[in-house]
């Protein structure tokens, strides 16, 4: 399996189309933006959804079908590429550091907790 480039490489490709960038959190709307040729190595958390059409993409060679309404998670580490995306296909995609995932989730539970404890005074 030959992997042509990791996801930093095509950072500067979006630059332009990108609705939000730092350095833990990459928001963009179009995935027919990215111009992916070959696979991909991933290394950030990448949440996907697919708002209208259809498209295929391979993980790990593993072949996986998106259509509209589907939500796609792929982990770091984990080899993508893209097959086919209809001519419809629009998706938003959400791509965050190992980093920042896990400060969301300890703070969501900070949250939680903070809540039940002060309903319970």
């Amino acid at each position: 399996m030959e992997i042509t480039n990791t996801f930093p490489d095509y950072l500067s490709e979006l630059e332009n189309k990108i609705v939000f960038f730092d350095n833990d959190l990459l928001v963009f709307d179009n995935l027919k933006d990215f111009n992916v040729k070959g696979k991909i190595e991933v290394e950030v958390y990448v949440l996907t959804l697919c708002t209208k059409g259809h498209g295929t993409l391979a993980v790990n060679e593993k072949k996986c079908e998106l259509k509209s309404n589907d939500i796609f998670i792929c982990r770091p580490s984990h080899i993508l590429e893209t097959l086919m995306m209809s001519v419809d296909f629009e998706c938003l995609c959400i791509c965050m550091t190992r980093e920042f995932l896990q400060d969301i989730l300890m703070r969501s539970k900070d949250r939680k907790s903070t809540r039940l404890n002060s309903s319970h005074m």
